[in-house]
């Protein structure tokens, strides 16, 4: 893996070794400074909601990164904290949003320093 990266996984392969969820899904990775990795251990956070991945068709995905994570992010339906994305919360916390498909709503959001991630 890349060190001081972040992945962003459009993942239609299930794989337990890397403890994949069951179903396609969309995951932002990093390992900070270290080699990122495809295993979930590395995940920031992860949704399932995209079930038609795998489906053959040209699918559409935006991100943003936005600066200075505020209260409508953390509202949203699709926002996501796990414990191991607690390392990358430091000063100056931002937001990372991804759309799939449909660009009205993020299909998931997260908090991210990327000082912290990229470190």
């Amino acid at each position: 893996g890349i060190p001081s990266s972040i992945a962003i996984e459009f993942d239609t392969a299930f794989d337990p070794s890397l403890e994949d969820p069951l179903n396609n899904h969309v995951s932002v990775h990093t390992c900070g400074g270290d080699a990122n990795s495809a295993h979930h251990r590395a995940s920031l956070g992860s949704t399932a909601n995209c079930s038609g991945l795998a489906d053959g068709n040209t699918h559409i995905a935006r991100v943003l990164y936005w600066p200075a994570l505020n209260e409508t992010h953390m509202r949203l339906r699709s926002y996501r904290v796990v414990p191991y994305a607690m390392t990358f919360l430091v000063a100056s916390v931002g937001a990372l949003l991804i759309w799939l498909d449909d660009m009205h709503t993020p299909a998931l959001a997260l908090p991210i320093s990327l000082d912290a991630a990229l470190s």
